[in-house]
Protein backbone atom coordinates (compact mmCIF):
# COMPACT_ATOMS: atom_id res chain seq x y z
CA UNK A 1 0.00 0.00 0.00
CA UNK A 2 1.45 3.23 -1.07
CA UNK A 3 -0.14 6.04 1.34
CA UNK A 4 0.26 10.05 0.26
CA UNK A 5 -0.70 12.44 2.72
CA UNK A 6 -0.58 15.93 2.74
CA UNK A 7 0.25 18.31 -0.51
CA UNK A 8 2.01 16.57 -3.49
CA UNK A 9 4.20 19.27 -5.51
CA UNK A 10 5.75 18.25 -9.23
CA UNK A 11 9.18 18.03 -7.79
CA UNK A 12 7.82 14.52 -5.73
CA UNK A 13 6.70 12.95 -9.45
CA UNK A 14 10.00 11.43 -9.76
CA UNK A 15 10.00 9.61 -6.37
CA UNK A 16 6.25 8.62 -6.12
CA UNK A 17 6.43 7.15 -9.58
CA UNK A 18 9.11 5.00 -8.63
CA UNK A 19 7.91 4.18 -5.18
CA UNK A 20 4.69 3.20 -6.96
CA UNK A 21 6.16 1.26 -9.58
CA UNK A 22 8.30 -0.48 -6.89
CA UNK A 23 4.95 -1.27 -5.07
CA UNK A 24 4.19 -4.78 -5.16
CA UNK A 25 1.11 -6.41 -6.25
CA UNK A 26 -2.19 -5.34 -5.78
CA UNK A 27 -1.38 -1.77 -5.91
CA UNK A 28 -3.17 -0.07 -3.05
CA UNK A 29 -2.60 3.92 -3.53
CA UNK A 30 -4.71 5.79 -0.46
CA UNK A 31 -4.36 9.44 -1.27
CA UNK A 32 -5.29 11.46 1.97
CA UNK A 33 -6.34 15.25 1.15
CA UNK A 34 -9.12 17.62 1.58
CA UNK A 35 -12.14 15.35 0.17
CA UNK A 36 -10.03 13.97 -2.54
CA UNK A 37 -9.74 17.12 -4.42
CA UNK A 38 -5.84 15.91 -6.10
CA UNK A 39 -7.78 12.77 -6.77
CA UNK A 40 -8.65 13.91 -10.35
CA UNK A 41 -5.20 15.45 -11.02
CA UNK A 42 -3.24 12.70 -9.73
CA UNK A 43 -5.28 10.20 -12.04
CA UNK A 44 -4.69 12.35 -14.82
CA UNK A 45 -1.19 12.07 -14.35
CA UNK A 46 -1.15 8.19 -14.03
CA UNK A 47 -3.10 7.58 -16.49
CA UNK A 48 -0.86 9.78 -18.98
CA UNK A 49 2.08 7.80 -17.56
CA UNK A 50 0.00 4.47 -18.06
CA UNK A 51 -0.51 5.11 -21.20
CA UNK A 52 2.53 6.03 -22.55
CA UNK A 53 4.59 3.43 -20.67
CA UNK A 54 2.30 1.17 -22.62
CA UNK A 55 1.50 2.45 -25.87
CA UNK A 56 -2.18 1.81 -25.32
CA UNK A 57 -4.97 3.47 -24.27
CA UNK A 58 -6.13 2.58 -20.49
CA UNK A 59 -9.23 2.95 -18.58
CA UNK A 60 -7.91 4.18 -15.02
CA UNK A 61 -11.20 3.90 -12.41
CA UNK A 62 -10.92 6.37 -9.41
CA UNK A 63 -13.16 6.71 -6.26
CA UNK A 64 -13.45 8.82 -3.04
CA UNK A 65 -14.46 7.49 0.04
CA UNK A 66 -14.90 10.37 2.63
CA UNK A 67 -15.61 9.89 6.00
CA UNK A 68 -16.17 12.52 8.90
CA UNK A 69 -13.48 12.31 11.82
CA UNK A 70 -11.21 9.62 9.90
CA UNK A 71 -8.14 11.31 11.83
CA UNK A 72 -9.61 10.09 15.31
CA UNK A 73 -10.01 6.67 14.35
CA UNK A 74 -7.21 4.39 14.99
CA UNK A 75 -8.36 0.83 13.07
CA UNK A 76 -8.91 2.64 9.60
CA UNK A 77 -5.47 1.19 7.78
CA UNK A 78 -6.23 -2.20 9.48
CA UNK A 79 -10.30 -1.99 8.30
CA UNK A 80 -8.88 -0.71 4.72
CA UNK A 81 -6.51 -2.91 4.22
CA UNK A 82 -8.77 -6.14 5.70
CA UNK A 83 -6.49 -6.46 8.91
CA UNK A 84 -9.75 -6.20 10.86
Amino acid sequence: MLLVTGPVSKNMEVALKRTYDATPEPKLVVAIGKGGAMLKKIGAGARKSIEEDTGARVFLELWVKVRDSWRHDETWVDRLVGLE
